[in-house]
């Protein structure tokens, strides 16, 4: 099982690299997080994901990473590679370090149904090491400009090394479904169910599920509330000889071997916030609770994890690459007086709308990104003619967008086009 996996995911890069580095189109980020905070438990913490209920301490972290993408024909294809270094701010405590790398290619079928694969490596080092792999194919169902839907078909593979004990490695295969609506412009929800397809009839088992959702106070403000459980379980075998019965706790006995069905649950909850400083800054505050509990009678008692983060991203983009995929904006009065301007656009940029509506004023209102690279916001106008631009901000460095030709244009009186929204 470890083998197929690695092996799947080399082939998958040696498919899907190439394809990227010939691409027609492509852009490239690099992004720098850093965050202090204080933590329980680092199963709360999203990039380690791993259980250490004794690492109750305060920390610091920094995880810089390079994003690459490219845009070809119905193609997209991306990598993600970084780094983490993770010290806790307490001398006898080691410090967390690793790197961490992911790709993805899909191909967009028609309209509607995009097909592809994604792939993804990690190994972090503590007091031991861990080293993760996965391949996942997916199928992604865009229902509407405001909802979607995708099905994850996950294979993983998790080795521990260098413990006081025997190395110890597992292989996983879960099945997910994702969920994702914008009921408005301000607010988008989202939710997602994970089964573990391993020894369906005994074993290992796992059971998780999340709701999740986002709300814009401004464009540039948003908030998100996060609720998820977890169900794993095991069964294990004891010697002991007590009779041909069956207990509720310990299980049934046959031939003097007591089959024990253990189960973990964990709930969380999350609350995070995030604002665009501007478009090289982005301030970022999280906190979260988990809940543990167990039924085994031998195992801890059931805890209660917290933690609490807050921090900053910076992000350039070097000059690198070719133009984007941006189609005709569209407008939608949904109520007197307000005007929902979207706008498809396949990119990596921050888009920003400007025009006679706020004065020309720069950078702009920043457009949201939700579902299928539509990028949106809401406007309060009077019917009328305005005339507008776009404005691509890609870290320090801003532009304006060429619009698609088909957009309804008129020439701004420098050499360039202006774009043109009648209201009515």
């Amino acid at each position: 099982m470890r083998m197929a996996s690695v092996s799947w995911f080399i082939v998958f890069i040696l498919i899907t690299l190439p394809l990227g580095v010939f691409a027609q189109q492509w852009h490239s980020q690099i992004v720098l997080e850093s965050k202090t905070g204080y933590a329980t438990n680092s199963y709360l913490n999203d990039y380690l994901s791993e259980w250490e209920p004794s690492l109750s301490a305060p920390y610091w972290m920094v995880a810089p990473r390079i994003h690459v993408s490219r845009y070809f024909g119905q193609n997209a294809f991306s990598v993600d590679i970084g780094g983490y270094f993770q010290p806790y701010l307490k001398s006898d405590y080691s410090s967390w370090s690793g790197g961490f790398g992911r790709a993805d290619f899909n191909r967009r079928l028609n309209r509607i149904f995009y097909t592809g694969i994604q792939g993804g490596f990690n190994r972090y080092y503590y007091s031991y090491s861990r080293t993760q792999a996965w391949v996942e194919p997916y199928v992604r169902w865009n229902i509407s400009d405001d909802m979607e839907a995708r099905l994850h078909w996950n294979n993983s593979y998790r080795s521990y090394g260098e413990l006081q004990t025997d190395t110890s490695s597992n292989h996983y295969q879960r099945l997910a479904l994702h969920y994702q609506w914008w009921p408005s412009f301000k607010w988008k929800i989202e939710t997602g169910f994970y089964g573990n397809l391993d020894q369906v009839g005994g074993g290992e088992k796992a059971l998780s599920g999340y709701f999740g959702t986002t709300y814009w106070i401004r464009n540039d403000l948003n908030v998100q509330v996060r609720g998820g459980f977890e169900r794993y379980g095991f069964k294990t075998t004891s010697k002991r000889s007590v009779g041909p019965r069956c207990d509720v706790l310990m299980g049934c006995s046959v031939n003097n071997r007591v089959f024990i069905s253990n189960q973990d649950d964990i709930y969380r909850l999350e609350l995070d916030g995030q604002y665009l400083l501007n478009p090289r800054w982005t301030f970022n505050v999280s906190t979260a609770l988990m809940r543990w509990e167990n039924n085994r009678r031998r195992a801890p008692k059931d805890a209660t994890d917290v933690a609490f983060s807050f921090g900053v991203t910076y992000s350039i983009v070097p000059d690198w690459g070719g133009r984007e995929e941006i189609q005709v904006p569209t407008i939608e009065k949904t109520k007197k007086q307000t005007t929902l301007f979207k706008i498809k656009y396949r990119g990596d940029a921050k888009l920003y709308l400007t025009g006679d509506f706020n004065n020309w004023n720069r950078p702009g209102i920043p457009l949201i990104k939700g579902p299928n690279e539509l990028y949106r916001t809401t406007l309060k106008l009077n019917d009328g003619v305005y005339e507008y631009k776009i404005m691509k901000v890609e870290g320090g460095d801003s532009e304006w967008l060429k619009l698609d030709d088909a957009t309804a244009m008129v020439k701004d009186g420098f050499g360039g086009m202006n774009g043109r929204l009648v209201i009515e």
